[in-house]
């Protein structure tokens, strides 16, 4: 990852927008339980239908550049391997430069969350309020439909795609949504 200074996601003219950038990569599982290594993924999550293929464009720290294509297949239970692309970067990295966001840049922060079975969505928001840990109260979503609704304040949103531990497989999932944030 500190070979790549983005990575821009072309999801094709049905998807609004069309193009997603990451910057910074999250951790993810290694390929194999006895693999060790730190490793790292650029990515997007957005829902889609059908088989779309996408244009995956790396930038290295560099200035090289690579186009790849991979055509998004959906099927439960795979047993496909998923895609792994290498690439060398010939020229002298150059330090990584800070994202200047636009003054009239506008973004949001979503922190993924568990809470044992015992503690409710409504508990948190209320610590949350509580002790000033965001601006105002925290809304309470009872479905993720009502929560991809704009509001002015933060947010408590069920995820389905967050993962209990194995020591609590009964957990609540769910995401702490800001408001939409502007500056840069």
């Amino acid at each position: 990852s500190d070979l790549i200074e983005k990575v821009t996601f072309d999801l094709g003219s049905t998807f609004v927008p069309r193009q997603f950038v990451c910057h910074s990569p999250v951790p993810a599982k290694a390929a194999t339980a006895a693999d060790d290594a730190q490793v790292m993924r650029f990515s997007t999550r957005q829902t889609m239908y059908g088989a779309p293929t996408v244009t995956i464009k790396v930038r290295c720290r560099g200035g090289s550049m690579f186009t790849y294509q991979h055509t998004v297949t959906l099927r439960e239970n795979s047993d496909a391997a998923p895609a792994v692309y290498e690439l060398t970067e010939p020229r002298h990295l150059r330090p990584l430069r800070a994202v200047k966001l636009n003054d009239d840049s506008k973004f949001g922060i979503e922190l993924e969350l568990t809470s044992s079975v015992g503690v409710s969505p409504e508990d948190i928001a209320s610590q949350l309020s509580r002790f000033r840990l965001t601006s105002g109260d925290v809304h309470v979503m009872s479905t993720y439909r009502e929560g991809r609704e704009q509001i002015a304040g933060w947010k408590l949103v069920p995820d389905s795609s967050i993962s209990c531990n194995v020591s609590q497989p009964n957990c609540n999932t769910f995401e702490l949504v800001s408001p939409v944030l502007r500056g840069g």
